[in-house]
C-alpha cells in the first residue's frame, strides 16, 4: 500500500526534514507540499527536496490532480504534527494498527 500526505507549509524551514524523516521511517511514501508566502527559505528547502525526489513541491496556487496517481489512502499532515502509531510493526501500512493520534 502505498500512503501520500499532503500538506501545506508556511515558514517551516526548520522542522522540515525532522517531520519528512519520521514520516518516512513510519510508513508514509510520497509527500505533496503546498507553500505560500514563505519568508524563511522553507521554499527553497522543498524545491530542493523536490529536486532529490523526495518531495512534490507545489507553489500556491496549485492543481492535485496534477500530481497525484491513484493510490490506496491520502492523509493531509501539519508540519508541526508528528503522527504516532502504536502498532506492531510501528508503520501506518501495518494490518495490526490499532490507534494513531496527532501530536503537536
Amino acid at each position: 500500500m502505498r500512503i501520500t500526505a499532503i500538506t501545506p507549509m508556511k515558514n517551516e524551514g526548520p522542522f522540515i526534514l525532522e517531520w519528512l524523516a519520521y514520516h518516512l521511517m513510519i510508513g508514509i511514501n510520497d509527500f505533496v507540499v503546498f507553500t505560500n508566502d514563505c519568508e524563511d527559505g522553507t521554499d527553497a528547502i522543498l524545491e530542493r527536496l523536490d529536486e532529490l525526489g523526495l518531495v512534490r513541491h507545489l507553489p500556491n496556487p496549485s492543481c492535485v490532480r496534477a500530481c497525484v496517481t491513484p493510490l490506496t489512502c491520502i492523509t493531509g499532515l501539519r508540519c508541526l504534527m508528528l503522527m504516532q502509531c502504536h502498532v506492531c510493526a510501528g508503520l501506518i501500512g501495518s494490518s495490526a494498527l490499532m490507534w494513531m493520534n496527532l501530536s503537536v
